[in-house]
């Protein structure tokens, strides 16, 4: 089924109705955009947000929040046995 949508001035393009009734697509359903070469594919991303967790790799270590903490709260203790 080829459909012709125009892309609007903020990079936005609408899915014409039958393509979104054929696959059942809703108002907040998330597309995943593959581009190859010549052309674009949009596939619709099955699942929950949640089930991706842990899928991608950190560049880094994520932050030691109850380090930095303790470093803030020796900080404002420092701070306040300078003003007493």
């Amino acid at each position: 089924m080829d459909r012709i949508a125009v892309i609007s001035t903020k990079g936005q393009v609408t899915i014409p109705q039958p393509i979104r009734e054929t696959l059942d697509l809703k108002r907040g359903d998330a597309l995943v955009f593959t581009a190859e070469e010549d052309k674009i594919t949009a596939t619709p991303l099955q699942g929950s947000f949640l089930e991706l967790y842990g899928s991608i790799k950190p560049r880094r270590r994520p932050e030691n929040f109850k380090k930095i903490r303790r470093q803030v709260i020796k900080a404002i203790a420092k701070n306040a046995a300078f003003e007493g």
